[in-house]
């Protein structure tokens, strides 16, 4: 019976070692709950940033280069092309309205005519400048006495550089007795007066006298 006994006292001896060694071995690691034997704050916090800094690489801002602004270089125009804007812009030059007094074919200068007499004026002039004379161009009443003609009178045919035309008005003599002056000049299609001489400045002419009235006589 003793040896049971014993045998039992040594059986949980055993065991109270056994579980001894088995809570102790634990915390001899370095697991303590003792806060003191843990790291200090400021070891913590640089372990946590290297760790941080170990997982997330540092991003840097690589500064981009200066993109210069695109240059629009306009390349000239051919010579050539800059002439034929030019040349359409400018006007093209215009041929010369010129003529020439040949002569009175009728009623010479201070004629005598009756009052109220009708009467035709008729002059034979010369295209002397360049421009062609086409039948839009007419003989207009300029100044003076108009003596009962018309204000325009278009040319009755067209008259070439170098040739001549005979133009002609139709007059009425006034009824006062006196010299009477008519003066016309020739137009052109876009209303461009122009006249005789040599730098067609002067006009065509007619110059009347009117007779007196005769008395009536006493019966």
């Amino acid at each position: 019976m003793l040896k049971r006994i014993h045998a039992y006292i040594l059986c949980l001896t055993c065991f109270s070692l056994l579980t001894a060694c088995s809570s102790t071995g634990p915390i001899s690691v370095g697991i303590s709950n003792n806060p003191g034997s843990g790291p200090t704050p400021a070891v913590a916090n640089n372990l946590n940033s290297q760790s941080v800094s170990a997982v997330l690489p540092t991003q840097t801002s690589t500064p981009l280069p200066n993109t210069p602004e695109p240059v629009i270089i306009l390349s000239p125009a051919p010579l050539q092309a800059v002439a034929s804007q030019v040349s359409t812009l400018q006007p093209t030059l215009s041929c010369t309205n010129r003529a020439e007094l040949i002569k009175h074919l009728n009623i010479l200068d201070n004629a005598a005519l009756d009052a109220g007499q009708d009467f035709a004026k008729i002059w034979r002039i010369k295209n002397t400048g360049t421009c062609v004379w086409a039948t839009d161009y007419a003989l207009t009443f300029y100044s003076g006495e108009q003596m009962g003609g018309q204000s325009s009178t278009p040319l009755p045919a067209v008259v070439q550089p170098g040739d001549t035309v005979d133009l002609r008005v139709d007059l009425v003599a006034p009824l006062n007795q006196t010299s009477y002056t008519g003066n016309w000049v020739l137009q052109d299609a876009s209303g461009n007066t122009f006249g005789v001489g040599e730098l067609g400045n002067q006009s065509i002419s007619v110059t009347i006298l009117v007779k007196p009235t005769p008395m009536p006589t006493s019966g």
